[in-house]
C-alpha cells in the first residue's frame, strides 16, 4: 500500500517542474508589468492571490523534487517547509493584519523560520554533496557567521534602535532579517570555498536566492527606518524572486560529490575572530549593545573550539607521520630508520644485543615466477611470522626488499643460532615449484662493533659469507660429479683441470675481482672442457692434426658442454661462460663468433689459462714449450686471439712464479 501511495505521488511530481515553472514566469512578468504600470496588472500587489501563488511556487518545486527524488529528500523537504512558511507569512500578513497589525506579529514568526530551517538544510546539502568535509570545516562557516552577525549587531543595532518603534524584541526582530540573509550568504560561501571546490548550479541559485533576499531586505530595512518604504513598488518583487530561485535549484543536476581535502583556508574565520577581538577592545573604551557583545563571544568560544579541533587534529597527524617515518609500508615492520633509532637507544643504555641480518634465497625466482603482487603477499607473511617469532624485548626490521633485520636482548651466555634459529624458520618457506630460505649474518654490541654502521657492516659481511658457503657447497656438488666423468675419461684431465683452475684463479685475482666472480671464474676452468667428454676418442686423442670435419666436430664441445651444465641448477650461472671460453678476442673463435668485450670476462680468463696450459703441457701431436715461449705467443696473439688486458694480468702472475 505505502509503494503505491509513493509510487502516485512521484506521478503527480513527475510534470510538476514543466507545470509550475510556466505559470511562475506568467506570473512574476504580470507583478513586472504592475510595477511598471502596465495597463490592466493594477490588481498584482503584495495583498493579491497571485503574489501568494508565486511566492508557494518555489515551496512546491522543493517538495516535488523531494517526492520525485529519494536522493537528499530530507534536504528538499527542510527548503520546502523553509519556503512555505515565508510564504505564509505573506499570507497571514495579508489576510489578517490590519492596517494597526503589532510588530513584531506572528506574520514575523513565519518570516523568521526560513533562517533556521535554510540553514540546516545548505548545511545537510553541503555534507550530501562534498563528502570528507570535517568538523573544522563546518565550525569555520559557524565562526564566519557569528563574526559577520556580531559585527552588523554592533554597528546597526544602535542604529536600529534609534529608528524602530517598539521594544528590543522590535529592534532585534528589524535586524534578524539582513543577519539572517547575510548569515546564510556567508555560510555558502564558506562552506564551499572551504572545500576549495567550484560549486554545482543548485548552490550558486541557492546563493543568488539569498543574495536576492539580502539585497531586498537591506533595502526594505533603510526605507523602514526612513518612513519611504511602500507597498507595491519594485522592492515587492524581491521575496517571490528569491522564492522562486530557491525552488528552481532544487531541479537542478547535481555534480559527482568531491571529496573535500583536509587543508582548508582560514583566513575567512581569521577575519571575523579579528573584528570580534576589535569589538571586545572597543567594548573596553566605549560600551556596544548587549547582543554585539553576547555574538562576539560566542564568536571567540567557536575559536576556542576550533582550536582545540585543529590540536587534536595535529598531535593525530604528527603521530600517523612519525609511525609512516619508521615503519616499511608493505609488512608493518620497522624501517632502517627505526633500527637506528633503537640501535642508538640500546647504545646509550648500555644494553647488550644482537643484530641478525637476514636475506631471503630463492625469493627472486619467486617474484619472477609468481610475479610481484604474490612476492609482495609472500614478503608481507614471512614478515608477520617474523614479528611473531621474536623473543621478549626483541623487534624485527625490514630493511627493503626481501632483507630483513632484528635486534635481540643478548646474554654472554646465549648461543647466537639459538637466538636467530627461529627466525629463520620464521623467513622459510617451501611450495610447489619454489623454495625460499634464510640466509644470515650478525654482529654483537657492543663486543665486536659499538657505531652502527660497524655493526651493519659486521652483520653483511657475515651474511654474505653465509650465503655464498650455501651456494658454493651445491656448485661444488655439482662440478665434483662432473670434474669425475671428465677425470674417468682421461685419467690425465685431473691433472689439466687443477692447472687451469689455478691459473685462472691467480689471473683473476690479478685483476681484482670481487669473490664471487672469482669463484665463477675458478668453477668455469674446471668444467670448460666437460663438452669434451661427448667427443669420439678416436678424435679426441688422434696424435695428428684434426681434418676440417674433425675440428668441426670438436668445436661442438663448447655448446655440448653449456648444455651439460645447464642441467645442473646451481651451476647454471657459468653455463653461458662455458660456451664462450674458444671465443676469440677478433671474433674469429666458435661457436658464437663474438669479440671483444662482448665476450664473458670469465671466459676470456679462462681461454689464455687454458693456451697457456696447452702450450707448456705435453700432448700426443705436439711437444710441451717452455713457460717463457709460451709468455711470448700470448704476448703476440694478444689483441688477435687473447684480451690484452688478461694476458698481460696473466704475465705478471707468471713473473710471481719460479720459471719452468
Amino acid at each position: 500500500m505505502a509503494h503505491r501511495v509513493t509510487a502516485g505521488l512521484r506521478e503527480v511530481a513527475s510534470p510538476i517542474a514543466p507545470a509550475v515553472g510556466i505559470p511562475i514566469a506568467l506570473g512574476l512578468l504580470i507583478l513586472i508589468g504592475q510595477v511598471g504600470g502596465v495597463p490592466g496588472t493594477s490588481w498584482a500587489t503584495q495583498e493579491s492571490w497571485l503574489f501568494y501563488c508565486v511566492l508557494l511556487a518555489g515551496s512546491a518545486l522543493c517538495a516535488g523534487r523531494a517526492v520525485r527524488h529519494a536522493e537528499e529528500r530530507a534536504v528538499w523537504t527542510l527548503f520546502a517547509l523553509a519556503t512555505c512558511g515565508y510564504s505564509l507569512g505573506y499570507v497571514y500578513w495579508g489576510l489578517f493584519l490590519g492596517p494597526n497589525q503589532p510588530y513584531p506579529s506572528p506574520a514575523d514568526g513565519f518570516w523568521l523560520s526560513l533562517y533556521p530551517l535554510m540553514f540546516v538544510a545548505i548545511c545537510m546539502l553541503a555534507r550530501a554533496r562534498l563528502r570528507g568535509i570535517g568538523a573544522r570545516v563546518w565550525l569555520d562557516g559557524v565562526i564566519v557567521g557569528l563574526g559577520f552577525a556580531a559585527l552588523s549587531a554592533s554597528v546597526v543595532f544602535e542604529q536600529v534602535a534609534a529608528t524602530t518603534e517598539g521594544d528590543t524584541l522590535a529592534v532585534v526582530t528589524t535586524l534578524a532579517y539582513p543577519a539572517g540573509d547575510l548569515v546564510l550568504l556567508v555560510m555558502i560561501a564558506a562552506l564551499f570555498s572551504a572545500a576549495r571546490t567550484v560549486a554545482d548550479r543548485t548552490c550558486q541559485m541557492l546563493a543568488a536566492a539569498v543574495a536576492v533576499l539580502l539585497l531586498t531586505d537591506s533595502i526594505w530595512f533603510v526605507e523602514l527606518s526612513r518612513g519611504t518604504y511602500a507597498v507595491g513598488g519594485v522592492l515587492d518583487l524581491g521575496w517571490p524572486l528569491a522564492m522562486v530561485l530557491i525552488g528552481a535549484a532544487a531541479w537542478q543536476r547535481p555534480r559527482l560529490r568531491t571529496v573535500a581535502p583536509a587543508e582548508h583556508s582560514i583566513t575567512l574565520p581569521v577575519v571575523m575572530v579579528t573584528g570580534c577581538v576589535g569589538l571586545m577592545t572597543y567594548d573596553h573604551f566605549a560600551r556596544i549593545n548587549e547582543l554585539g557583545v553576547i555574538l562576539a563571544a560566542a564568536t571567540l568560544l567557536a575559536v576556542v573550539i576550533r582550536l582545540i579541533l585543529t590540536d587534536r587534529a595535529s598531535r593525530e597527524l604528527l603521530r600517523v607521520t612519525r609511525h609512516s617515518s619508521l615503519t616499511d609500508d608493505l609488512t608493518q615492520l620497522g624501517n632502517r630508520a627505526k633500527l637506528l633509532r633503537d640501535f642508538g637507544n640500546a647504545r646509550e643504555h648500555g644494553r647488550s644485543t644482537l643484530l641478525a641480518l637476514f636475506d631471503l634465497d630463492g625469493f627472486k625466482n619467486y617474484n619472477d615466477t609468481f610475479g610481484h603482487p604474490a612476492g609482495d603477499a609472500l614478503l608481507s607473511r614471512l614478515a608477520g611470522r617474523l614479528a611473531r617469532s621474536m623473543p621478549p624485548g626483541a623487534e624485527a626490521y625490514r630493511m627493503g626488499g626481501d632483507e630483513f633485520c632484528a635486534l635481540i636482548p643478548w646474554q654472554g651466555s646465549a648461543v647466537v643460532t639459538d637466538l636467530v634459529a627461529p627466525a629463520c624458520d620464521a623467513l622459510s618457506e617451501q611450495g610447489e615449484g619454489f623454495s625460499v630460505t634464510t640466509s644470515w649474518g650478525h654482529a654483537l654490541i657492543p663486543i665486536e662493533a659499538s657505531a652502527d654502521s660497524q655493526a651493519l657492516s659486521i652483520a653483511d659481511r657475515r651474511l654474505y659469507e653465509d650465503k655464498t658457503s650455501g651456494r658454493v657447497s651445491a656448485q661444488r656438488q655439482s662440478q665434483q660429479v662432473l670434474s669425475r666423468v671428465l677425470e674417468q675419461r682421461d685419467q690425465l684431465r685431473g691433472i689439466h683441470i687443477d692447472d687451469v683452475a689455478e691459473l685462472a684463479r691467480m689471473t683473476a685475482l690479478e685483476l681484482d675481482l670481487d669473490d664471487s666472480k672469482v669463484e665463477q671464474v675458478v668453477l668455469t676452468a674446471e668444467l670448460h672442457d666437460i663438452g669434451k667428454s661427448a667427443i669420439p676418442d678416436a678424435i679426441l686423442f688422434k696424435p695428428g692434426r684434426l681434418d676440417a670435419d674433425e675440428f668441426a666436430f670438436m668445436k661442438r664441445h663448447t655448446i655440448i658442454g653449456e648444455r651439460i651444465i645447464s642441467g645442473a641448477l646451481s651451476l647454471g650461472a657459468i653455463a653461458g661462460f662455458v660456451r664462450s671460453t674458444h671465443e676469440r678476442f677478433d671474433g674469429r673463435g666458435y661457436p658464437d663468433g663474438l669479440a671483444g668485450e662482448a665476450i664473458p670476462l670469465v671466459a676470456r680468463i679462462v681461454f689464455v689459462c687454458d693456451a697457456f696450459d696447452a702450450m707448456t703441457s705435453q700432448r700426443v701431436y705436439c711437444s710441451a714449450m717452455t713457460t717463457d715461449a709460451a709468455l711470448t705467443e700470448l704476448r703476440s696473439c694478444a689483441g688477435t686471439q687473447f684480451d690484452p688486458r688478461v694476458v698481460e694480468a696473466f704475465v705478471r702472475t707468471r713473473a710471481l712464479q719460479p720459471v719452468a
